[in-house]
């Protein structure tokens, strides 16, 4: 990717607004990386069937792994539901969270050469 065009545009801004504007990005890349990567783990037992559960993102989760396991004697066995879905709310904030992490980095660079 061809940076010259941000990084022209970064130098060209005052201190304060630099400061501001990474501060902003930081904050930004905090917060949809909280919501990326929010896991949350169920468990129910009970003397006819046990049930756990991983999902991983919030407000929707972008990762779901379940199992079902039943222990009647006629209704024995287990179920298994999983997956990947990339268009949630929370995948789009690891995504976003992502890109403000690339600027980051880059707004670092520029730091180091000046």
């Amino acid at each position: 990717m061809n940076w010259q065009p941000f990084e022209n545009w970064w130098a060209a801004q005052g201190l304060t607004i630099r400061r501001a504007l990474a501060a902003l990005l930081a904050l930004v890349c905090a917060g949809c990386a909280f919501l990326f990567l929010s896991c949350d783990l169920q468990t129910e037992h009970s003397a006819a069937l046990d049930r756990t559960g991983f999902t991983m993102g919030k407000p929707d989760a972008w990762l779901v792994w379940r199992k079902t396991v039943r222990h009647s004697p006629e209704n024995a066995g287990f179920t298994r539901e999983h997956g990947l879905r990339v268009f949630t709310l929370s995948f789009g904030a690891g995504a976003l969270a992502y890109g403000c992490a690339v600027m980051l980095v880059r707004i670092a660079r520029l730091r180091r050469r000046a």
